[in-house]
């Protein structure tokens, strides 16, 4: 009766098993083929330009083949620089202009991979060999030295679109295994190859290690020596060299090496392997010489003692299909007195954590869970001096990673060191816990150190010791992250070595550490630029926009001073570009002397909002009046109405027409600059527009009266000075900014524009009216007879009478 029960109770757990694997292996119905839609890539100067794009990669991949190709939009534009990251998990996190990171800045990534590609659209491969299961990220962007600031419209239109796209080759032929935990059994699966195998196993909460057992190990039929090589991974196929695989080669075991116990020949292979809780591991078996092998193989884990497993709760399983699994063959187990495998995650202590997630997005902490009786979390962290002690906290996919992870250790203040001084180690891990080792570093992740004898303030990892040490990870990977803590005890600190060691008197000590998410560098980028937050390829992102951008302050939290613009120049870019507007209250005092009264609002409106929206734009010396979309908006539309109520002046047209003029022109205009306001033809077509009219006019006034208009005094002491210094100011405009140069050019071209109002603004008109179209339509009467106002060419007026439709006048309010 006992037997049948146990019988029953393995037979229902693996049925669990199975539908739990069954579920993995069918990766959620990840296409292996994936294509983007292409994307406009930008010319890089901080993070904020890079374009993202996102894969998914589903479980046993053997390879995933990416694609891309860059072109241009134009075929008139020349070909760019393309350059792609590859990251799995989160962002890449890359420098491509050099700057320095900060202080305390992690930077190892799991995987990472640079391309470069031209935008002339040729296809770049690369292959991922055994591609990590979950998300794949791309970061791309454009590098060219060019800092023309080119007007939309003066050339061609040049913008860089990449295509990508993904192919995804499973690997066929992988073998599950179910491992064992109880010490009291030994389940071995014999097994013949002849070319390369894989097997795979899922490991449960709380393991961190296993062991792969290759044992009785022979050629076939030959009895040589064992010809395999052992590799295992987690999360990935094994490969050569890769980040996470483990290896061990076989061949050179003895044929009589027996010692796991199994009591006959064969050889034996161990190999460790830290393990990930509830996702695959792969082993592959390899054939050193192309001869077949037979062998016996078993997956021993080890677990964190922190529950226990029934009698005969695993048990192995030779192959599984998902589709039939009734079609799996029942598997003897087989039980032994006593396991050889060590196991010393019992003496390990762990603390929980809670997560609070904070106001906003990115920003998250994780701390002890709160005591029951003030319902806060304790101020310190008491952790035994005897045995190391571990926590682990979790990055979600997607919505956690676009910030920055800070992870800090510090000893507070009144530790009792008369006896022995204390250090503190942590070994900060992703994915697989890290251990402290007999010297002080880490297995795996990255070190930080604190001690009560400060024997340096160094940076990062490599810090010799202090009493507070910080590490920063921007765009942290996703997965389980593990923080393992060992305490020793020391007199005396030289030379960065604490010795001698000592046991420690007490047997714990107090820490405080800080665990915690926020966006940018702890949700700020310093005095030397702001931090934002963006949207790409529908993924959010944090990252620093430093002043005076690639000219100014770089890197990652804006301290790279390296190619900083001095604060004297970036103030004089903020009051060259605003103080030239200045220029404009001549004109407008011009204006109102002349009772131009439109003119010499629209002239002020202009000078108004040029300065504020320029005061706005600039960086680090900012004050903004309003929303930058606002005052940009009526900058443009101000500086092309002026041309416009320029030009309908110097048409001297009668005063109907003029108002026509200007309230379908203010219509016109504001139509085309909310339509495109950096477009070249919102400022053409409203200026043509307005010198047809004027020309026209001058043509009628030169027909009506039979001579030049307007005078030959103002086309050579007004029009042509004034049109020489507004083609001074286009030029400075359209053709001559550079990135460098913007703000000598653009104040320039404030300045021509405003002194070519001084030349181009009309003399007073006269106080009667001066424009009759038809006879006697200046004085509101039908009849064909009337007086009008000529002023001749030296200046004198005289009254002239009309009595015929030929002898029509008009007079020339063109000094």
């Amino acid at each position: 009766m006992h037997l049948m029960l146990q019988e029953t109770r393995i037979w229902l757990f693996l049925e669990v098993i199975l539908l739990v694997q069954c579920s993995l292996l069918s990766g959620l119905g990840i296409p292996t083929y994936q294509k983007l839609s292409p994307r406009e890539l930008f010319k890089y100067r901080s993070y904020k330009d890079v374009q993202l794009f996102h894969f998914q990669v589903p479980a046993q991949m053997a390879y995933a083949k990416f694609a891309f190709r860059a072109n241009e939009t134009d075929s008139r534009c020349d070909p760019k620089n393309v350059t792609i990251y590859l990251q799995h998990g989160s962002y890449p996190v890359v420098s491509p202009l050099g700057a320095r990171f900060p202080d305390n800045f992690h930077l190892a990534r799991t995987s990472l991979t640079g391309l470069s590609a031209r935008s002339d659209s040729t296809w770049l491969r690369y292959t991922e060999e055994a591609p990590l299961a979950g998300d794949w990220f791309v970061a791309a962007f454009t590098l060219y030295d060019d800092t023309r600031i080119t007007q939309k419209g003066l050339g061609p239109s040049c913008h860089t679109v990449l295509e990508s796209e993904a192919r995804l080759e499973p690997q066929e032929d992988v073998i599950t295994l179910v491992p064992e935990v109880t010490a009291h059994q030994r389940l071995i699966l014999m097994h013949k190859i002849n070319a390369t195998q894989y097997y795979r196993f899922v490991v449960p909460e709380g393991t961190f290690s296993a062991v792969v057992n290759v044992s009785k190990c022979v050629e076939a039929g030959g009895g040589g020596p064992c010809p395999l090589a052992v590799s295992a991974s987690p999360l990935a196929l094994p490969t050569d060299g890769g980040p996470l695989t483990s290896s061990v080669n076989c061949s050179s075991l003895s044929s009589d090496d027996s010692s796991t116990g199994s009591g006959s020949g064969g050889g034996v292979c161990l190999l460790t392997l830290d393990t990930v809780p509830n996702r695959w591991h792969y082993v592959r078996l390899e054939l050193e010489n192309g001869t077949a092998a037979q062998f016996g193989i078993q997956i021993v884990l080890q677990d964190g003692c922190e529950g226990t497993h029934k009698e005969n709760e695993y048990m192995l399983v030779s192959e599984m299909r998902c589709q039939s699994p009734a079609r799996t063959a029942f598997i003897p187990v087989l039980f032994a007195e006593d396991s050889t495998l060590g196991n010393d995650s019992c003496d390990w202590d762990r603390v929980p954590l809670g997560r609070q997630s904070l106001a906003g997005s990115l920003a998250f902490i994780y701390d002890q869970l709160p005591d029951p009786l003030t319902t806060k979390p304790p101020a310190r962290l008491n952790i035994t001096t005897e045995r190391p002690t571990y926590m682990t906290f979790e990055v979600q996919p997607v919505q956690d990673i676009g910030g920055t992870l800070t992870v800090a250790l510090t000893l507070p203040t009144g530790l009792n060191t008369s006896l022995a001084n204390v250090s503190v180690t942590g070994c900060l891990s992703h994915f697989v816990r890290g251990r402290v080792l007999e010297d002080g570093s880490c297995s795996s992740g990255v070190r930080l150190t604190v001690n009560t004898t400060t024997f340096s303030s160094g940076s990062g990892s490599d810090s010799g010791g202090r009493k507070d040490n910080i590490t920063n990870l921007p765009y942290p990977e996703p997965g389980d992250w593990y923080l393992t803590l060992a305490v020793r005890c020391y007199l005396q600190q030289e030379y960065g070595r604490e010795t001698p060691l000592v046991p420690c008197p007490e047997n714990q000590t107090s820490l405080i550490f800080h665990i915690e998410s926020a966006p940018c560098l702890q949700a700020s980028c310093g005095a030397n630029g702001a931090c934002y937050q963006y949207f790409s390829g529908g993924f959010v992102f944090s990252t620093c926009v430093c002043w005076a951008g690639k000219h100014g302050y770089g890197g990652w939290g804006c301290t790279d001073s390296s190619r900083a613009t001095p604060d004297f120049q970036l103030l004089l870019a903020t009051l060259l570009l605003t103080i030239s507007n200045v220029l404009f209250v001549p004109a407008v005092l011009l204006a109102l002397r002349r009772r131009y009264f439109t003119e010499a609002f629209v002239y002020a409106f202009a000078m108004f909002f040029s300065t504020f929206y320029h005061a706005c734009d600039e960086e680090k010396y900012v004050f903004c009046l309003m929303r930058l979309s606002v005052m940009q908006f009526c900058d443009f539309y101000a500086g092309i109405f002026a041309f416009w109520v320029t030009l309908v002046c110097m048409a001297d047209l009668a005063p109907a027409w003029s108002s026509l003029m200007n309230v379908g022109g203010a219509m016109l205009v504001a139509l085309g600059v909310e339509y495109d306001r950096t477009g070249l033809w919102v400022f053409v077509v409203p200026v043509a527009t307005a010198f047809v009219c004027m020309v026209s006019s001058w043509v009628y006034h030169c027909r009506r009266q039979r001579a030049l208009y307007p005078s030959l005094r103002y086309l050579l002491l007004g029009l042509l000075p004034g049109a020489t210094v507004a083609g001074v100011g286009l030029v400075c405009y359209a053709l001559l900014e550079t990135e460098e140069n913007y703000k000598y050019t653009h104040s320039a071209w404030h300045c021509c524009i405003a002194v070519s109002i001084l030349f181009l603004l009309p003399p007073r008109r006269p106080q009667t009216d001066s424009y009759s179209p038809v006879g006697g339509a200046a004085g509101g009467s039908g009849s064909s007879t009337g007086k009008l106002l000529r002023v001749t060419a030296g200046g004198s007026q005289q009254t002239v009478n009309t009595s015929s439709d030929s002898e029509r006048g008009v007079a020339d309010g063109h000094r």
